[in-house]
């Protein structure tokens, strides 16, 4: 990977929530280097956002273009329509910072769906390389984790990049602050990117200073998201532990949380049974089907337990997240 000044970039956020916010970041800073940077995004909010279970579907976005048949274009006044709820996402309030529009695929069509998406984008904006923006790390998980909560869009969005990749495109997995999701913990992540860098798969390491917080805390301003709020605090001096998720997770900040790890997509892809086992799916039922099958819990399927507990008039506090997670894994041991 060389990156020339003539370059064009799109950075693809497809871990939903919050993470299109760390998409932000990078865009700023790269856009300082090459000629054009473009975003792209997985629509899915966090149920705090919207509690209706699963990811925006395409019959859901309203002020919307439509780019082909899987991708679509966003701007300022864009917004779905979740049952009777008016959501604005995530990326839309990014696009209303930065006052640019912002391509979108949806989850519903599997893998399926995001790979022809972003081939749809990609065929439009010729980018020189496509970086597939992972907050946290979990795209580096094998699956079998006990502390991973959400690998269904993370490994769906690994499949799309490694066929992309497949097909001759310049793809790219970048880790963004290792850790910060309060998932897989910061040396885990780091030990998988040190393992993969041993095989020649590091293509390099972005660091952000104290001077960039200035677009950072406007990004912040506008766009919800915790795990992409770490790095604040790392470049104001903070070292240590912090409760993320109504005091369900435990992130730790430090240096590393200022960073981003360049990752070739096909040796991260390589090391993941999930990505391989979900490539072919063409919904978002078919994948997350088939990594309940393997006795690993989704965040689809616990957005499903929280929402039947919800709708039963129970409040969804911090213990009932945590009671309702491990309920789940432990039935889906048994299972």
């Amino acid at each position: 990977m060389h990156v020339n000044k003539g370059d064009k970039i799109l950075i693809y956020a497809g871990g939903g929530g919050g993470d299109i916010a760390s998409a932000g970041y990078l865009y700023m800073k790269l856009s300082k280097f090459v000629r054009g940077v473009y975003l792209a995004a997985l629509p899915w909010e966090r149920f705090v956002i919207d509690p209706i279970p699963g990811p925006i579907s395409s019959s859901e976005l309203k002020n919307v273009s439509r780019l082909g048949d899987y991708s679509y274009i966003i701007y300022r006044d864009s917004y779905a329509m979740r049952g009777d709820k008016k959501v604005i996402f995530q990326a839309v309030n990014l696009s209303k910072i930065l006052m640019a529009p912002i391509y979108v695929v949806t989850a519903e069509y599997g893998v399926k769906g995001i790979y022809n998406g972003l081939k749809e984008i990609i065929d439009y904006l010729n980018p020189t390389y496509v970086i597939g923006l992972d907050v946290g790390g979990d795209i580096l998980a094998i699956g079998t984790e006990d502390d991973l909560w959400s690998p269904l869009a993370d490994q769906m969005g690994l499949a799309a990049l490694y066929k992309l990749d497949s097909d001759g495109y310049k793809t790219i997995v970048a880790v963004f602050s290792p850790g910060s999701d309060g998932e897989l913990d910061s040396e885990y992540v780091l030990n998988r990117i040190r393992n993969i860098m041993k095989r020649g798969g590091l293509y390099g390491v972005l660091g952000y200073g104290y001077d960039d917080l200035t677009y950072i805390n406007q990004i912040l301003n506008s766009v919800y998201t915790e795990a992409g709020s770490n790095i604040k605090y790392a470049l104001e001096g903070y070292v240590g532990e912090r409760s993320i998720r109504d005091g369900t997770r435990k992130v730790s900040v430090d240096i590393y949380t200022t960073m981003v790890f360049f990752l070739k997509t096909e040796l991260v892809y390589k090391d993941s049974i999930l990505a391989k086992t979900i490539i072919n799916s063409d919904s978002i039922e078919d994948a997350n089907d088939i990594i309940i099958r393997m006795g690993i819990p989704t965040e689809y399927l616990f957005e499903k337990k929280l929402y039947e507990i919800m709708s039963r008039g129970i409040e969804i506090n911090s213990k009932v997240v945590l009671d309702t997670w491990v309920k789940l894994k432990n039935d889906l041991r048994r299972y």
